[in-house]
């Protein structure tokens, strides 16, 4: 599967402009882990507020390592999230409906398509890393509800006079990146792995054994979400990217005091959290920046998942979405129009940020026309048909 190929998104902590700083705007100094030894004995999902502001690393190891517990206790798989629903069962084709939250999901279909920016990333024997969108039942019913798995019923919403976009304090949405990985390698067994398949670009099915490499969790626990993402400790010597950013120290020493509560044999000792963001800027309005080297490989120096996903918008027919680029595939980072962010409409033409509306509209005054609403966050919206 050797091949150089041309397309489709979330990110390492650290403080813009500063080498290796960290993204989260709390620097955690070892609190208590303990309480990660039995995540999935507790079986309670996280949904506290105050811990994910004020102890974001603890909380996001928390619901990395909940998330990642059997589905079903005596179980070993599926995982929880598993059993959640992939986008391409949400986002269906004109004229469908979902399927209710608990139908069949099918058999597990990966995707193999460009990151956000555009870039195909290989893995070191020219294999494609792969990718996995899925939602939970609070994000997905929320969606049907507004008919927001269309195309149309998002035009709708743009169009009309609806209430806002809010979705639910239970709604998480989480991406992954997958290797394909061989049975024969010894490192495959620090992966956690499934059986899958995926549809290559040149439109031939290949069946494979799949390690998960790459984590991002969304999280509405808060109401501008808590971001998290996390890594297998190999992706550098298993694939073509970069560590542009390395884990800050705090970030290292969380990671090691967590992997020293877990099993010996836990396969989630050969995963790292990357960060936790939960404000636009740090105390010193410096911008908080999160990024995962498979995720964003090219930006992820200018990748901030909070600001990223306040640019989910639509507009009509013809102006589409907000452009996401500043240039260069810098990506915008720090506060929602502040003035160093500059955005454009789908015809590159200037549009600016109104508070008051929360929407991107013309930046003429007095009587500026909305050009975009925002969708809370909700990158996935865009897959919609």
């Amino acid at each position: 599967m050797l091949r150089s190929r041309p397309r489709h998104f979330l990110r390492i902590s650290l403080l813009l402009g500063v080498s290796a700083a960290l993204c989260a705007q709390h620097a955690e100094v070892a609190p208590s882990v303990s309480s990660l030894a039995n995540v999935c004995g507790n079986r309670v999902m996280p949904q506290d507020a105050a811990l994910a502001q004020q102890q974001p690393y603890l909380f996001a190891w928390t619901m990395f390592l909940y998330l990642n517990c059997p589905a079903q206790s005596g179980t070993t798989a599926p995982l929880l999230w598993e059993t959640w629903k992939p986008v391409q069962n949400v986002y269906v084709p004109p004229g469908q409906t979902p399927a209710p939250w608990g139908a069949p999901l099918g058999p597990r279909v990966l995707l193999d398509r460009e990151e956000i920016d555009g870039y195909s990333l290989l893995d070191v024997k020219g294999q494609p890393v792969l990718e996995e969108i899925r939602m939970n039942q609070g994000s997905f019913d929320y969606i049907v509800q507004r008919t927001l798995y269309s195309k149309a019923g998002q035009l709708a919403f743009f169009s009309g006079s609806q209430a806002p976009i809010v979705f639910p304090s239970d709604a998480i949405e989480i991406k992954a990146a997958w290797l394909i990985l061989d049975p024969n390698d010894p490192r495959t067994k620090t992966y956690y792995t499934v059986q899958a398949s995926y549809t290559d670009l040149n439109g031939q099915s290949h069946s494979v054994l799949a390690g998960l490499a790459g984590f991002h969790i969304a999280s509405k626990v808060i109401p501008n979400w808590f971001w998290t993402t996390f890594e297998h400790t190999g992706n550098q010597q298993m694939t073509k990217a970069p560590n542009r950013a390395p884990d800050p120290q705090s970030v290292r020493r969380f990671n090691d005091a967590v992997h020293a509560v877990l099993p010996p044999d836990s396969v989630w000792r050969n995963y790292n959290m990357r960060g936790a963001q939960t404000e636009y800027t740090e105390q010193n309005h410096q911008p908080t920046l999160l990024s995962n080297t498979l995720l964003e490989t090219r930006f992820q120096r200018s990748s901030s998942c909070i600001t990223c996903h306040n640019l989910s918008t639509r507009g009509s027919e013809t102006e589409g979405r907000l452009g996401l680029w500043t240039g260069n595939y810098r990506g915008h980072v720090g506060e929602v129009g502040a003035a160093s962010n500059h955005y454009k409409d789908n015809f590159g033409k200037p549009v600016c940020y109104n508070a008051a509306s929360d929407a991107f509209t013309t930046c003429s005054r007095p009587a500026p026309k909305t050009v975009y609403k925002t969708m809370d966050f909700v990158w996935s919206l865009r897959e919609a048909q």
